[in-house]
């Protein structure tokens, strides 16, 4: 029995695959920032990496995990994607990484917001 996926499931597919991907990445960083943690470049790359492993896995039996509407462009134009999906994908994988970035938002507002208010250190002025 074989299962095709509707222009309406891959769509939330790529929601998904999106927000998540942004939800790992700028949570990492901002959860890093406002808790002044020294961590470098290594252990975010590895998050990253890890949320955009788990967003391919989440979505690429369904709709190819595109995840970047450079990406989708880039298979309309050079591997005959459907040109019909253009739009759709491009608007859920954007819609996907604006929720998540406001999802990032609401959770570490509190802190963003001692964060901008907390004067810098500079030890000059000492």
């Amino acid at each position: 029995m074989s299962q095709t996926s509707t222009l309406k499931g891959q769509c939330i597919a790529e929601f998904l695959g999106a927000g998540l991907l942004i939800f790992f990445g700028v949570g990492c960083v901002a959860a890093l920032k406002v808790a002044g943690a020294t961590f470098g470049q290594w252990e975010i790359s590895v998050i990253w990496g890890l949320g955009v492993a788990m967003a391919i896995y989440l979505t690429a039996g369904v709709s190819g995990a595109h995840l970047n509407p450079a990406v989708t462009i880039a298979l309309w134009l050079f591997a005959c994607f459907d040109k019909r999906k253009v739009v759709p994908f491009i608007i859920s994988q954007v819609a996907g990484a604006f929720c998540a970035a406001a999802l990032v938002y609401g959770l570490y507002y509190n802190l963003f917001v001692d964060f901008e208010q907390t004067p810098p250190y500079r030890p000059w002025q000492r």
